[in-house]
Parts: C-alpha cells; sequence; structure tokens
C-alpha cells in the first residue's frame, strides 16, 4: 500500500486495560510510517460481552473460534463505519500455520514436509472457506465497506510455494516477513521488534476474567 502512495489508517483492538504486543507494535507502525492510528477499545461490561456472543451466534457462529473471532470482527467494522472506511485489510494468521495444532503437527515429522505445509497454510483455499471470514464480509457489505484479505492473494501463495514449515519459520517465526520489512525489525531504537506468534487463549493475559 505504501509503495503504492496509499496511507491506510491502522486499527488496533484492546480491552479496556490491557495493551498487547499486537496494540503496541501496530501503534509503533502507525507512528513509524506517520498513519492514522484507531484505538479499538472492546466492551468489558458482563452484558455487553454477553449481547457480542448472543450476536455472533445469531449469525451461525458455532465453535468457540468463530463465536470470539466474528464478535471482535462485528464489532472492529461497526467501530469503522463511524469513520466511513470503504476498505478493511485483514491479517490472518492461520495462513501461517502458526496455531498450537499446526506447530504440534510440524514437530511431529512434518517440519520439512512440503506438502503438508501448503495444506495447512491454505486449508481454506479461499475466503469463503471460513464462516467467520464470509459472514463479516457480507456484514461489512452493509456498510459499503469491502474486506480484503491479502494473505488469500494468489500472488502471495505462489510466492509462498515449495516452502516447508521448517523454511518460514526457522529459525525464527515468519523469515519471509523479516526479511521483506527490514526497516523495522530488530529496530529496538523504535521499540519495534518482531516477537513469537502467542495463542490468544495463552496470550490474552485475561484469561481468569472470561466468565
Amino acid at each position: 500500500l505504501l509503495e503504492n502512495e496509499i496511507k491506510p489508517t491502522v486499527y488496533s483492538i484492546r480491552c479496556v486495560d490491557q495493551v498487547s504486543t499486537d496494540w503496541s507494535h501496530a501503534k509503533r507502525i502507525a507512528e513509524l510510517y506517520d498513519l492514522k492510528f484507531r484505538d479499538c477499545v472492546l466492551p468489558q461490561d458482563t452484558d455487553d460481552i454477553y449481547r457480542l456472543i448472543q450476536e455472533s451466534i445469531s449469525y451461525g457462529m458455532k465453535r468457540k473460534a468463530d463465536i470470539e473471532c466474528f464478535a471482535v470482527w462485528k464489532y472492529v467494522i461497526d467501530y469503522a463505519a463511524q469513520y466511513r472506511e470503504t476498505t478493511l485489510y485483514r491479517g490472518l494468521e492461520a495462513y501461517h500455520a502458526t496455531t498450537r495444532k499446526d506447530v504440534v503437527e510440524a514437530y511431529n515429522g512434518n517440519l520439512t514436509n512440503i506438502e503438508w505445509f501448503q495444506q495447512r497454510l491454505y486449508r481454506d483455499k479461499d475466503v469463503g472457506g471460513s464462516i467467520q471470514m464470509r459472514v463479516s464480509n457480507q456484514y461489512a457489505q452493509r456498510y459499503g465497506i469491502q474486506m480484503i484479505d491479502p494473505h488469500a492473494d494468489d500472488k502471495l501463495r505462489q510466492a509462498y510455494s515449495g516452502l516447508s514449515w521448517a523454511d518460514f519459520h526457522l529459525p525464527r517465526q515468519k523469515m519471509p516477513m523479516r526479511l521483506a520489512f527490514k526497516q523495522i525489525q530488530h529496530n529496538r531504537g523504535k521499540g519495534m521488534y518482531h516477537t513469537r506468534h502467542i495463542n490468544l487463549q495463552n496470550g490474552d493475559k485475561i484469561g481468569r476474567a472470561h466468565v
């Protein structure tokens, strides 16, 4: 986007009294590239959280992950609509095969298995393969907002073809991204460094506050 002289607005979510590493890095990236930053604070009130979960279920979500993720995406879309956004670019960790299940399977004999990694990398062949993605895209269209998933683009898939999990994540996670953004990686003077991906259940720091 920046290379095409498009300056996106950066949206990042957080809880009222918790700032995640992702949020902190998103804010610093916005400052580094002189981008607008929108601080999207998720509701803390139990009744509001219950309402979000109920709405998520009403839109067809059944699995725990889908219910949680769609609830957050719906909240972000509603928030972005207040600023009359027309396009939202979405990052998707699933396309990097960094879920706990992926990591366990990788180290259980699939570190250099190219075919296995390619299947895990794009297990949802298109955006329509995931209900939370498909329905959130449809929901955004109500506001005239187009949801774009860069990681699902065929050009990116072609760039990753022929790689194994070890090629992509060793000696450090997401090596292609690190190499592509050398101006950010290890720039600790500005607080920029790439941390390991941590699954939400282990990294949200608010697990004991969940009802």
